[in-house]
């Protein structure tokens, strides 16, 4: 039941960042001033926050659902753990790329 209420969170707070620009919800751009903010593309962000948290959200229902049907935990442990670390390291990696800063042209 928890990770079911975890992966609703993570989608309401994915569409929260992207369609309710709350980007205060990113950890580090609170402690940025406008300058340093003002190198970023906050579109780009809150879309690919959006994506991976939904994502992330998506596949801990389907491990809650899973694990209910067949009563097996381990799936539920292995549908948060790999989820959670994947999304990170995505959000980690494009993050720090140059495709995100606002002076990037396609």
């Amino acid at each position: 039941m928890t990770t079911l209420i975890i992966g609703i969170v993570l989608i309401i707070a994915g569409l929260l960042i992207k369609y309710g620009k709350m980007y205060f919800l990113i950890a580090g751009l609170n402690t940025m001033n406008h300058k340093q903010r003002a190198e970023y593309n906050l579109q780009k962000i809150g879309t690919l926050y959006r994506n991976v948290l939904a994502l992330m959200g998506i596949f801990m229902i389907i491990g809650n659902i899973l694990t209910r049907h067949f009563g097996n935990y381990l799936i539920d442990l292995f549908f948060i753990l790999v989820p959670v670390l994947t999304g990170c390291i995505i959000l980690l990696y494009k993050l720090n790329s140059d495709k995100y800063k606002s002076w990037y042209k396609e």
